[in-house]
């Protein structure tokens, strides 16, 4: 099974490191999450 915990962990420790109010960037973060949120419904 996968620690999908770990992951978004992982993920927002590697954002970390740009800028959230660059409105590309917040764009991005938010996209990625969403399609998480939707894979992990799905399985």
């Amino acid at each position: 099974m996968i620690d999908t915990k770990n992951i978004k962990e992982e993920f927002l420790r590697y954002t970390s490191n740009y800028n959230p109010e660059n409105e590309r960037i917040k764009a991005k973060i938010n996209h990625t999450m969403r399609v998480a949120r939707k894979l992990q419904g799905s399985c």
